[in-house]
């Protein structure tokens, strides 16, 4: 479940990475370019 405000998480188990996202930006921060932005950050793609 992403959230009513704007949360995300992900558990990448394989790569030792677990990312959460707290934010204030209701869809955006759960299904907009965000969540998506965020991934690329933190896998340095």
């Amino acid at each position: 479940m992403g959230g009513v405000y704007g949360n995300t998480w992900l558990v990448d188990r394989a790569a030792g990475v677990t990312m959460v996202s707290l934010s204030n930006t209701a869809l955006e921060g759960c299904m907009g370019a965000f969540p998506d932005n965020l991934r690329r950050a933190v896998y340095g793609v």
